[in-house]
């Protein structure tokens, strides 16, 4: 599934990312609400740094969520 795919990609980034500690999520529109906020949940307080794509209607924008 989609969620086990962002998930192994994000545990495997974590391993390799070395001092830098900037992960990017794509696809991050293919998670359910539920799932989305569950992802949220673990990585709350990582020391890592997310930059999260999300594929939607209207114009183009950042957010800073945390």
């Amino acid at each position: 599934s989609t969620s086990r795919q962002i998930k192994l990609a994000a545990d495997i980034a974590r391993a390799t990312s070395g001092s830098l500690k900037m992960i990017c999520i794509d696809r991050f529109e293919s998670l359910s609400p539920t799932r989305q906020k569950l992802f949220f949940d673990e990585i709350k307080g990582d020391g890592y740094q997310y930059f999260i794509c999300v594929v939607g209607d209207g114009n183009l924008g950042i957010r800073r969520l945390v």
